[in-house]
């Protein structure tokens, strides 16, 4: 019998954004503030939506989650949504070390990385 998968909600990743910027404050200007609670209901819905394995919907959460949901910290949330996915459905994280983190987000951002290079990445 396969487990069933954890998702996060619109209010889990508001506040997960609300922790990052309070807590890794990168200027003194940044806020927490919802641009759009729409795009995040969209990236929550494709990714449940989503055939595949965990992997593949953490690529889609991760991808998907940083285009500016949020005034400040976007990629700092995607990447913490990233793990805390990972953690509840796979029982491990990439969370490690910070510069890493930041590294792979620019990447992503970048479009420096596949989704299949991201997904090897997340297997890792």
């Amino acid at each position: 019998m396969r487990k069933r998968l954890w998702y996060p909600k619109t209010t889990d990743i508001i506040a997960m954004n609300k922790l990052m910027v309070n807590k890794f404050r990168a200027t003194k200007a940044e806020q927490h503030k919802v641009i759009s609670r729409r795009h995040i209901d969209q990236v929550l819905k494709s990714v449940k939506r989503l055939k595949g394995s965990p992997q593949e919907k953490a690529v889609e959460l991760v991808t998907k989650l940083q285009y500016h949901p949020f005034a400040s910290a976007n990629r700092r949330t995607a990447y913490y949504a990233l793990n805390e996915f990972l953690w509840r459905n796979e029982g491990y994280c990439l969370a490690k070390k910070k510069r890493a983190g930041k590294d792979f987000m620019r990447k992503i951002r970048r479009g420096e990385l596949t989704n299949s290079q991201i997904r090897e990445i997340i297997k890792k």
